[in-house]
C-alpha cells in the first residue's frame, strides 16, 4: 500500500510545496512571495491565511484532491532543540509557535498550515460521506464538524494535552464554517473537488 503525502515548507520569501507517493516525488513547486505582498503583514504569523490560501489554490490548479493524501506535513519551525524526526502537531506545539517566544521565521508556519489543512480535510470528508449517504445538508454539516474535531481531540488526549475544543480555540468553529461552505457550493460551477478545497480555505 502506498501513501500520498503533502509537504509544506515555508521560507522567508517563498513557500515550497511537494506531493510524494511514498518516497517518489509527484509534484513540486516554489510559490514566490514578492516583497510587496509580505510588507503588509506586521508579524510573520499574520501571513498564515495568505500562505495557506496560495497553497490551496495551487492544489486546485494541479487537480489534486485532498482525499488522496494520507498525511499533511509541515517542515521546519524554530522550536527548542528536539530529536530529529516527525512530530504530531498538538496544542503545546501550536502554542509555542505562536506565543512570541521563538525566533520569528516563516518556517514556524509550516506546522500551523499543515494542521489547518488536515482539520479542514477531515471535516469536509465527513460532510461529503454524510451527503452521499442521503442525509440532509444540516445533518451533514454537523456530522462533518464532529469528524473534523474528534480526530484532533483524540490526538490531544493521547499527547496529554487539553483538547483544543476545550481550550478556547476556534477549532470547532473553523470545522463548522468549512463544512457549511462545502455544502453550500455543492452542485455549483465549482465542482466537488474545488468545493472541498474552498471549504478548507
Amino acid at each position: 500500500m502506498s501513501y500520498v503525502i503533502l509537504s509544506i515548507n515555508p521560507g522567508s520569501t517563498s513557500t515550497k510545496i511537494a506531493v510524494y507517493e511514498d518516497q517518489r516525488e509527484l509534484y513540486c513547486e516554489t510559490i514566490d512571495h514578492p516583497d510587496g505582498d509580505l510588507t503588509g503583514f506586521d508579524a510573520i504569523t499574520d501571513q498564515f491565511e495568505y500562505r495557506k490560501d496560495l497553497i490551496l489554490k495551487k492544489l486546485i490548479e494541479q487537480g489534486y484532491e485532498l482525499s488522496k493524501f494520507a498525511a499533511v506535513v509541515g517542515r521546519g519551525g524554530m522550536l527548542p532543540p528536539v530529536h530529529a524526526g516527525g512530530y504530531l502537531v498538538n496544542e503545546t506545539m501550536k502554542n509555542k509557535l505562536t506565543d512570541g517566544s521563538l525566533l520569528p521565521h516563516a518556517s514556524n508556519l509550516g506546522a500551523l498550515i499543515a494542521d489547518a489543512i488536515a482539520l479542514g480535510y477531515f471535516a469536509l470528508v465527513g460532510t461529503k460521506i454524510t451527503l452521499l449517504a442521503g442525509a440532509p445538508p444540516v445533518a451533514a454539516v454537523l456530522l462533518g464538524t464532529m469528524s473534523g474535531v474528534a480526530g484532533g481531540a483524540l490526538r490531544d488526549v493521547l499527547c496529554g494535552d487539553v483538547p483544543m475544543i476545550f481550550g478556547g480555540q476556534i477549532y470547532a468553529l473553523a470545522a463548522l464554517s468549512g463544512a457549511t461552505t462545502f455544502v453550500t457550493l455543492q452542485g455549483t460551477r465549482f465542482g466537488a473537488a474545488n468545493s472541498l478545497l474552498l471549504g478548507i480555505g
